[in-house]
């Protein structure tokens, strides 16, 4: 049986999500912040840099680690 798994990758490549910026001026809250909308965290292009939706630094970190073993895999 075949079985498509239609949310099992990144919504966008990286490098898309890295450019991806809302314009929350006191507080990223749905249905205003596209990037909550999305179900994405807040960058740093953001324009609220103190939400509650920033990635944390390990979670960053963690990212970018996995990234770094996919391509090495590749």
């Amino acid at each position: 049986m075949l079985a498509i798994d239609w949310m099992g990758g990144e919504p966008a490549p990286r490098a898309v999500l890295e450019l991806l910026s809302c314009q929350c001026t006191r507080a990223c809250n749905l249905p205003r912040c596209t990037c909550l909308a999305s179900g994405l965290k807040c960058t740093d292009m953001c324009r609220l840099q103190d939400c509650s939706n920033q990635a944390e630094d390990d979670e960053a970190a963690d990212e970018i680690l996995s990234d770094d073993e996919d391509e090495e895999e590749s």
